[in-house]
């Protein structure tokens, strides 16, 4: 491309040991909610508990902190990602400074990309130097699609492939690229600080490069006043609660309480009680709750388990 940008990584690094787990755990995620005989939790929550538990983490040496950070400090920040892995605006405000703000993203501009698997084998035993290259002798998008996994988070050495991401290319990246390659799956060994690692890149699949621009607005200045606004918007009492429900929270709040299987009325009956109040959130799965409880405000956590059918 003549402006010379390259495609970003899309920040889509995994644990993983095949290929196949990208989709495994999809099917994974949707099972655990129903799997189970449910659950429920209590913990106190003063502001600052509660106003964390309601917004999105941010790491300030990571690409959401520093989209974050010059947003709020400059009044906007651009960034480059592949499409669908661009940093999540709406939902839950970020927490910036002992502030909390709403980050809006728009598309400023799009082009052409790639993207490929990347799968790293830390140390095989069974490898050869015929094909071996190091790693500072790699083409400046190569490094950076591996840039990620090396050096490895631990020394523990598992036979097979241990780690993998996605890596992201221009065009003219990928004609470059000495290790990927768009009609067939590729193996190298790459030499990183004097150890040989095999790299082993899949699938590659053209993909939109996308440039955002980002802006934040501040919400709440402090977790008082979201604490506040959370109370406000979601708490509720809880009262008149018989003898069997009170020792279901009285467990729940000492650490969690697990239904006695399918037929236990009274996990039932505090289920259906908190069914019928506004939720900060919730799924046909699982919730969460605002409530005061014995002079004590809580978030509650319900996994529903083989409640959601009833």
């Amino acid at each position: 491309m003549s402006d010379g940008r390259t495609a970003e990584s899309p920040d889509a690094v995994h644990r993983s040991r095949l290929p196949l787990a990208f989709g495994l755990l999809l099917v994974v995620v949707a099972l655990a909610g129903c799997a189970g005989p449910g659950s429920i939790t209590l913990t106190a929550a003063d502001d600052a508990r509660l106003a964390e538990a309601n917004s999105q983490p941010v790491d300030p040496d990571g690409k959401r902190g520093r989209i974050v950070g010059e947003a709020v400090e400059t009044g906007a920040a651009n960034d480059t990602a592949i499409s669908g892995r661009a940093v999540e605006s709406g939902g839950e405000p970020y927490r910036y400074d002992g502030a909390y703000y709403n980050l809006s993203r728009t598309v400023v501009d799009e082009e052409e990309a790639y993207v490929a698997e990347l799968e790293v084998d830390y140390g095989p035993t069974n490898v050869t130097d015929a094909d071996a290259v190091r790693f500072s002798a790699l083409p400046p998008a190569d490094r950076r699609a591996l840039g990620e996994l090396f050096p490895p988070v631990s020394d523990r050495r598992d036979e097979g492939y241990d780690v993998g991401k996605l890596g992201a290319y221009t065009p003219e990246e990928l004609a470059d690229s000495a290790l990927a390659d768009r009609d067939e799956t590729t193996e190298r060994v790459v030499i990183v600080d004097g150890e040989r690692h095999r790299v082993r890149v899949g699938e590659v699949r053209q993909a939109t490069r996308k440039t955002y621009r980002y802006t934040a607005e501040e919400r709440f200045a402090s977790d008082e006043a979201y604490a506040d606004h959370l109370r406000a918007e979601h708490q509720f009492t809880l009262s008149g609660v018989p003898a069997e429900e009170r020792e279901v929270l009285r467990q729940a709040a000492d650490g969690g309480y697990t239904a006695d299987g399918e037929d236990d009325a009274a996990f039932q009956s505090v289920v259906d009680r908190f069914r019928g109040r506004d939720a900060i959130q919730s799924s046909e799965f699982d919730g969460e709750w605002l409530v005061r409880w014995n002079d004590q405000t809580y978030l509650v956590d319900i996994r529903f388990g083989e409640y959601a059918r009833n």
